[in-house]
């Protein structure tokens, strides 16, 4: 037998090394057929999977997989998922909190009060529907804060803490801006405590007085008490919390001209903007509250040349988020339930016969509406607080 390789199967066989294959079957009579099929393995082989094929003098070798190859058949690790935005939650809203749970007596009690005020005690008004403005804590509550006085029938202080964070820009500025800073009003002693802000307001000695020794004296001397008022709270409010509601605005509810056309239309007359009185919510601790979008207050009037018409005064609070009076508010101020279209509840106190006017206490969603005033009867001010209470522009 020749072993020795023809030219032919020389060329096969150096074709079959430049592809990658160890061994060479030896020469028989099918040497071209295999020859042939070898290269064709190898070129469908190295074409799916980039691999050599390796034959044996018997056979030749087909893979049954692709071997690994450095650049596409080594598996790399699943990259680790990446937390999207929208999958990432949001930090906790802290929950609503008022300062000190709204309790006066945790500020100051009976007998502290006394010390400041002789025989001062809790103010019956300044938590009540009767007062101006009407629940004043309770409306300030909103904002995670409380106003708590003590009087006598000739004296009186009270004390407003809020958080700092709701307070408007510019509002300490105004309070020390002008120590007089509302009808019968002292703006004293204020500080920011923690989280807290602290403001001190005194009724003026001076107010409706002449100037003389005895009323400077007595401005001085409420002037130290306001600072003593201030440093005896102060401990009690270190470590206290005030969080406003969430639903709190945090912006003016819309102004009062928005409202005229109704408000004409109603009364049937050409009005003017304001209420004829000096009994208006007015001073800083409101401006807080009207700039937060926790209250406001609207007053029109009319005043006929001819003897045609009729007189008008009205005047009206919006407070949201308040809801209804408590059963005590009602029964304080005499209030029964009446029908007002639009309204979820409603009450009125009905004053026109001793000259005292209307009152109409209405719940607008949350919204709480506070309509009083004089020269119209109870219908049309049930008409009215109906018109109101399907205004857009009231309960917004």
């Amino acid at each position: 037998m020749n072993d020795e390789l023809t030219p032919d199967e020389r060329a096969a066989l150096r074709a079959r090394i430049v592809g990658g294959a160890r061994d060479i079957k030896p020469a028989g009579a099918h040497r071209g057929a295999w020859v042939a099929g070898s290269i064709a393995a190898v070129l469908v082989v190295g074409i799916a999977g980039g691999v050599a094929v390796t034959s044996t003098r018997s056979a030749p070798q087909v893979a049954t997989s692709p071997s690994p190859s450095p650049t596409s058949s080594i598996l790399e690790p699943a990259p680790t998922p990446t937390p999207s935005a929208s999958s990432v939650s949001p930090p906790a809203r802290p929950e609503p909190a008022v300062v000190l749970g709204g309790r006066c007596d945790a500020l100051l009690d009976a007998d502290e009060a006394s010390g400041f005020v002789q025989d001062a005690v809790a103010s019956p008004f300044a938590n009540s529907i009767r007062s101006t403005p009407p629940v004043q804590n309770d409306m300030l509550g909103l904002l995670g804060g409380l106003s708590c006085a003590w009087s006598t029938d000739l004296d009186g202080f009270s004390v407003t803490v809020l958080p700092s964070a709701a307070l408007p820009a510019g509002t300490v500025d105004a309070w020390r801006a002008d120590e007089r800073c509302g009808p019968g009003e002292l703006c004293l002693a204020e500080k920011t405590i923690g989280d807290l802000w602290v403001g001190v307001n005194w009724w003026d000695p001076a107010y409706n007085r002449d100037p003389s020794p005895e009323v400077t004296a007595a401005v001085e001397r409420v002037r130290a008490a306001a600072e003593d008022v201030l440093s005896t709270v102060e401990p009690r409010l270190a470590g206290a919390v005030g969080v406003p509601r969430v639903e709190v605005a945090g912006a003016p509810l819309q102004a009062c001209a928005v409202l005229d056309a109704l408000v004409s239309d109603w009364a049937g007359a050409d009005v003017e903007t304001g209420y004829p009185s000096d009994n208006i919510a007015s001073g800083p601790v409101w401006d807080i509250a009207v700039a937060a979008g926790v209250a406001r207050f609207c007053g029109w009037s009319s005043y006929p040349t001819d003897d045609s018409g009729r007189a008008l005064a009205l005047g009206f609070y919006t407070q949201p988020l308040l809801g209804e009076p408590t059963a005590a508010d009602l029964e304080e101020r005499s209030l029964r339930p009446i029908e007002v279209p639009g309204t979820s509840a409603a009450w009125i106190e009905d004053g026109t016969s001793n000259g005292a006017g209307i009152t109409i206490i209405a719940i607008v969603g949350e919204t709480r509406l506070t309509v009083y005033g004089n020269g119209r009867g109870v219908d049309e001010w049930v008409d009215l607080v109906s018109r109101l209470a399907g205004d857009p522009d009231v309960a917004a």
